[in-house]
C-alpha cells in the first residue's frame, strides 16, 4: 500500500486505513477515545473514517494512561499493526507509545452511540458532538460530493461559476429581508435571492452562469422545511426557450442522484401543465407516487341534504364537492385508525374533510351516509369506481379555491403517510428509492389569496407571458405601454397605479380576463414538494411595461425597485431563463429524513435560532440607534 493521502507529522494512516496494512507495520495513529476496558488493557478509538481496537499488553505504563481517560479524549498511538481474525470487525493496533493530545469533560451526548439519536435540541446544543456521528459525516460526505457533480456537469456545459453579492439593496417591500445597517441612516439587506444580479449577467454577455448560493429570508413559519438561511443551485441560461432548461436539469439530476446515491432514473421527466395538475389533482405540487385523484361529485351527490353538503352543492358555478377513491391496499390497515393519523393536524382552510368506507353490499358508512340516499351513494361509488373495503374521501365547501387548497394538503399528508419512507443512506440497504420527479409549467400570473379575499400576483414581474395569451394583456384595459406613453398617463395622473394589481371576485370582465394570462413558469415537483422554481424571462420592454401594468406598479415603485435592470434592457438583452434548485430540500429527501436539521451543518432550529452559539444576539440600543441614524 502506497502513502496514505491522510498522512501527516502526526499520523501515519486514518484508522479505516489500517485494514489494508500488513501486520507488523509501523504505525501512527490519531482519534478521540470510545471505551476503555478495566485497568486500561485495551481501548477503542475512533476517527471520521473508522475505529480501531488499541491493545496495551502488559506494559503498565500504557494501561495506567489509557486508564485514566475519559471518551471522548484525543490520543495519539505509535504502534505496529497486529494480526486479528477474520471475524473481528475492528483492525487491531499493538501500541507501543500513547500521547494524550487533548482531555475530555464528561460528554453531554455519546457520538457512537448507535439507535435513535438524542432529542434535536441537545444535538443542536452539542452539535460539535453531533456532527462526529457516523450518519452526519455521510451525510457532510454527500453535500461535497453532490456540489463537486453539479460544479463538473455545469462547467462541462459551459456554465461560469461567478459569486453575487449577499449584500444587496434594501427596499421597504423586502418585508422578508434580513437587514445589515451599513452607515447611519443606510441600509443593505442580505440576499434572498440573485435574481437581480443573474439577469444583469445574461446582459453582460456570460450565456451562461450558475453559483451554489447562500440565501436568506426571515420566515413567518420556520420548522423542518423552512430556514432562515438556506443554500441553492442557482442558475441562468441566455438564447434559450423552456425545453432548454428542461433538458438541462433533466440530465443534471440523473447525474447526480446516480454519482450520489447510485439511483438511475429515467429521462426526460415528466412534464404537466397547471391546469392539468389542478384538475387531476388538485393541487400544483402532486405526488403521482399516490394514485389519488379527485373528480367532482357535485352531480353524484345533487339532491342530497344537510348543512354540510347543500351550501356546497348549491353554490353559484356548480357544485364544490370533490371525491377521491382510497384503495384499502394503499392504507395498510385499519382505515380509522389510519385516517385519523393524516387528519389530525390537517389544514382543511375552513373546507371539510369526511370519509365514507365501502361496506359490503357496497353500502356507505360514514358520517355523511345518512345524507346520501341509494341513488346518490351508487352514482358516488361509479364515479369513484370504489369496491369494498375502499375508502371515498370527500373535501366539501362552497368555496372552489378552500377547496383546491385542502385537497393539496390533503395529498401531502396522505403521501407522507401513506408511503414508504426512504432508507437512509448507510451502506447496508443500498440505494434509496428513486424519486418522483415531474414538471409542472404553464402557471396563470395570478393566484387566489384567501387573506387578500382576491387574485394577487403569484410570479414575479420579469417572468414571460404566453406568446398566445398576449392579446389578453391587450384586451385588459391596461395602459399603453410605450415609455412616452406611460410618461404622458403619468403626468395626467401623478402618483396614481398604472393598474390595479389585487382582482377581486367582482372585477369587470376585462379585469378578470387577466386571470387567464398564463406565464412561462416551470417548478420541478419531487415527491410533492417543490425542488425547483423558475421562469423564461422577459426581454422584450413593451411587454415588459404591460407586465408591470398588470401589476399595479406606478413608475416610481417601478424605478425604486428594478430601476437597474430596465436601464441595462435597454442595451441589449438576450433571451434568457433560469432558476433555483433547493439544495439542502434534495440533501433531505433523498437522505431519507424529514428535517432540514439533519443536512445542514449548523442550522438554526424551529424558533430561528442558534442553540451552539446563541444567536441571535441581544443588541445594544444605543448601538442601533447610531448605525440607524436615529
Amino acid at each position: 500500500m502506497g502513502s496514505s493521502p491522510y498522512r501527516t507529522r502526526l499520523r501515519s494512516h486514518t484508522l479505516a486505513e489500517l485494514r489494508d496494512v500488513e501486520t507488523g507495520t509501523a504505525i501512527q495513529v490519531c482519534g478521540w477515545l470510545r471505551t476503555v476496558e478495566a485497568g486500561g488493557k485495551a481501548f477503542e478509538l475512533y476517527d471520521r473514517f473508522g475505529s480501531a481496537r488499541v491493545e496495551c499488553g502488559e506494559r503498565p505504563e500504557l494501561r495506567a494512561v489509557a486508564a485514566g481517560l475519559r471518551p471522548g479524549a484525543v490520543v495519539r498511538v505509535d504502534g505496529r499493526r497486529a494480526a486479528a481474525a477474520s471475524d473481528e470487525p475492528l483492525p487491531r493496533i499493538e501500541a507501543t507509545r500513547l500521547e494524550i493530545l487533548s482531555r475530555a469533560e464528561q460528554l453531554p451526548l455519546d457520538p457512537t452511540a448507535e439507535g435513535e439519536p438524542p432529542a434535536l435540541p441537545v444535538r443542536l446544543r452539542h452539535r460539535h458532538l453531533d456532527l462526529r456521528r457516523r450518519a452526519m459525516q455521510e451525510r457532510l460526505q454527500r453535500r461535497q460530493c453532490l456540489q463537486l457533480e453539479i460544479r463538473h456537469y455545469l462547467t462541462e456545459r459551459g456554465f461560469l461559476e461567478i459569486d453575487t453579492p449577499l449584500l444587496q439593496p434594501w427596499s421597504d417591500e423586502a418585508t422578508s429581508a434580513f437587514v445589515v445597517p451599513a452607515a447611519p441612516g443606510r441600509l443593505f439587506a442580505l440576499a434572498q435571492s440573485p435574481q437581480l444580479y443573474k439577469q444583469l449577467l445574461m446582459v453582460a454577455g456570460t450565456d451562461r452562469y450558475f453559483q451554489i448560493a447562500r440565501c436568506f429570508r426571515r420566515e413567518s413559519e420556520l420548522g423542518p422545511e423552512r430556514q432562515p438561511e438556506f443554500t441553492v443551485l442557482d442558475f441562468e441560461m441566455a438564447m434559450v426557450e423552456e425545453g432548454d432548461i428542461f433538458e438541462l436539469i433533466d440530465g443534471l439530476l440523473a447525474h447526480v442522484l446516480r454519482e450520489v446515491w447510485g439511483v438511475r432514473i429515467r429521462t426526460p421527466l415528466p412534464r404537466m401543465s397547471y391546469a392539468e395538475a389542478i384538475e387531476r389533482y388538485g393541487s400544483d405540487r402532486p405526488d403521482p407516487r399516490l394514485e389519488l385523484e379527485f373528480v367532482d361529485a357535485g352531480e353524484a351527490l345533487r339532491g342530497a341534504r344537510g348543512p354540510l353538503l347543500e351550501p356546497a352543492l348549491n353554490a353559484p358555478g356548480g357544485g364544490t364537492v370533490r371525491a377521491a377513491r382510497l384503495r384499502a391496499s394503499q392504507l395498510g390497515g385499519p382505515a380509522e385508525a389510519v385516517l385519523e393519523q393524516v387528519l389530525a393536524g390537517l389544514r382543511t382552510h375552513g373546507a371539510e374533510v369526511r370519509w365514507l368506507q365501502v361496506a359490503s353490499g357496497r353500502q356507505l358508512q360514514g358520517s355523511l351516509a345518512r345524507a346520501l340516499d341509494r341513488p346518490q351513494m351508487e352514482r358516488l361509488l361509479a364515479l369513484t369506481q370504489a369496491e369494498p373495503p375502499d375508502v371515498i374521501l370527500l373535501v366539501i365547501d362552497p368555496s372552489r379555491h378552500r377547496v383546491g387548497a385542502a385537497i393539496g394538503e390533503l395529498r401531502q399528508k396522505l403521501a407522507r403517510t401513506l408511503l414508504a419512507r426512504r432508507r437512509p443512506q448507510g451502506g447496508e440497504g443500498g440505494p434509496p428509492p428513486a424519486p418522483s420527479l415531474l414538471w409542472i409549467h404553464r402557471y396563470p400570473y395570478f393566484g387566489w389569496s384567501a387573506t387578500a379575499g382576491g387574485y394577487l400576483p403569484c410570479r414575479h414581474p420579469f417572468t414571460r407571458p404566453l406568446a398566445e395569451d398576449l392579446d389578453r394583456l391587450r384586451g385588459a384595459g391596461l395602459p399603453a405601454s410605450s415609455p412616452a406613453e406611460q410618461d404622458t398617463a403619468e403626468r395626467a395622473a401623478p402618483g396614481q397605479p398604472l393598474g390595479a394589481s389585487f382582482i377581486g371576485e367582482d372585477a369587470p370582465p376585462e379585469r378578470r380576463e387577466l386571470l387567464k394570462v398564463r406565464s412561462y413558469a416551470y417548478e420541478l415537483i419531487m415527491d410533492g414538494e417543490e425542488l425547483l422554481t423558475g421562469s423564461i424571462r422577459n426581454h422584450d420592454l413593451r411587454v415588459q411595461q404591460r407586465v408591470f401594468a398588470m401589476f399595479g406598479y406606478d413608475r416610481t415603485t417601478i424605478e425604486r425597485r428594478f430601476g437597474p435592470l430596465l436601464a441595462a434592457f435597454q442595451h441589449g438583452v438576450p433571451p434568457h431563463g433560469g432558476g433555483s434548485l433547493g439544495l439542502d430540500r434534495l440533501l433531505m429527501r433523498m437522505e431519507g429524513v424529514d428535517d432540514l436539521c439533519e443536512v445542514i451543518p449548523f442550522p438554526k432550529d424551529h424558533q430561528g435560532s442558534e442553540p451552539l452559539t446563541g444567536a441571535p444576539s441581544a443588541a445594544d440600543p444605543e448601538l442601533v440607534r447610531t448605525l440607524l441614524g436615529l
